[in-house]
């Protein structure tokens, strides 16, 4: 039986078309310069109108694993024995955060080897 709530979102709202609702979360990929927790969100709140029931996490894991933007990640979870969706977010997210460090070092050692080797004349 339909809740009140329920009857009254049909006649404001009016009824979700869920094979387009589904559509636009299978189609979902990461955007440039998209973090993993902002993915995540766009994701949880895409799959709400998708009425997938208990098989939403595992969608929205599968989701991430053919969605993101970086190869090497997604090489790294396809290696990973039962991977979780928390265990999934937690891998991307130590990645991204090595990606920042490495791209920090780089412009150290970047910044370093201008100082060593100064361009003489200007």
């Amino acid at each position: 039986m339909r809740t009140l709530f329920q009857k009254l979102e049909t006649f404001y709202i009016g009824e979700t078309n869920e094979t387009y609702e589904r559509y636009q979360f299978n189609k979902r990929d990461q955007e440039l310069n998209e973090s993993i927790d902002s993915y995540v969100a766009v994701l949880r709140n895409l799959v709400k109108t998708c009425n997938y029931g208990t098989l939403e996490t595992n969608l929205i894991l599968d989701r991430i694993v053919m969605g993101i933007r970086e190869n090497s990640t997604r090489k790294r979870l396809l290696q990973e024995s039962g991977l979780t969706l928390n265990r999934c977010i937690d891998i991307y997210r130590a990645n991204e955060s090595t990606a920042v460090q490495l791209k920090a070092i780089g412009n150290e050692e970047d910044i370093n080897a201008i100082k060593k080797n100064p361009v003489h004349g200007f």
